[in-house]
């Protein structure tokens, strides 16, 4: 196992309803044993902020998180496993145009 440290964004969104922040989609034989996920919107307060895997057809949802403030980290603390061929994603939900966003994934990672 080897440390786990991944960055998504930040992006800059735009004025669209829904804005999905990527991790890296995890090539065959590779997991992630995620112990936190820290997440932000810096520039406004989204309506909500939902965290998921996708990869299998349909987003499994891990957390619905209901920001009160911009520029607030935020902390998904229950460890979750991401596997090959899933993309974890965090999804920022009406938030305004031009925002800043970003996510950190940390724990443990694992090659087969």
């Amino acid at each position: 196992m080897l440390t786990l440290r991944e960055r998504a964004g930040p992006e800059t969104g735009d004025a669209t309803t829904r804005y999905p922040l990527r991790f890296r989609r995890l090539e065959p034989g590779e997991s992630w044993e995620v112990a936190y996920l820290a997440f932000r919107d810096a520039t406004s307060a989204p309506t909500s902020i939902d965290v998921y895997l996708d990869g299998h057809g349909y987003k499994h949802y891990l957390v619905q998180q209901q920001p009160t403030t911009a520029n607030y980290i935020y902390f998904l603390d229950r460890p979750f496993w991401v596997e090959e061929g899933e993309t974890l994603v965090v999804e920022f939900v009406a938030g305004g145009a031009s925002d800043v966003m970003e996510a950190w994934a940390t724990g443990l990672k694992d090659r087969a």
